[in-house]
């Protein structure tokens, strides 16, 4: 649909409307908070993804496999993803590295491969001084996946912080 497309405004209006109809099925309300975390509005998506959390720990929801930029390159990757780990790299975004760190770690629990989320407890890690653990995040990672740029870059920010 809109949001796979990249249209994440029009997916957002599309989700919203859903919702004020009554509509229920809480991938809608998910995926208004992919919308919303898209377009930068981090504080607005907390309440959908936090519910979001909920229902997938329920089971009632399954993790989304997608093409995405990864940011500082000019490449795509193919990413598992969900809303723990949205909601992980949306307090990584917003400079909460120790809820970042938290909730990375509650996604790896479940799915100890998923790159974007090693690579994201990496980040954290390395925000948090925590350069030991930050590297062995970044290269499990790139354990599972050997060529993954934001591993590789990952690697590089904290080569720079050890300088």
């Amino acid at each position: 649909g809109l949001y796979f497309a990249g249209n994440h405004e029009a997916a957002l209006q599309r989700f919203t409307q859903y919702l004020k109809a009554g509509g229920t099925d809480p991938n809608a309300s998910r995926g208004r908070a992919f919308a919303l975390f898209r377009l930068g509005r981090y504080k607005a998506a907390v309440p959908d993804l936090e519910a979001a959390v909920t229902a997938e720990d329920a089971k009632r929801l399954l993790p989304i496999t997608e093409v995405v930029p990864i940011p500082g390159t000019k490449l795509t990757w193919a990413i598992a993803y969900n809303a723990r780990s949205t909601l992980a790299w949306l307090y990584y975004r917003t400079g909460e590295a120790s809820r970042a760190e938290a909730e990375f770690r509650g996604v790896l629990k479940t799915y100890p491969f998923w790159v974007d989320a090693l690579t994201g407890l990496g980040y954290s890690l390395l925000a948090e001084k925590k350069l030991t653990e930050a590297e062995e995040r970044f290269l499990a990672a790139l354990h599972v996946s050997p060529n993954y740029p934001d591993a590789r870059q990952g690697l590089a920010k904290l080569k720079e912080a050890r300088q």
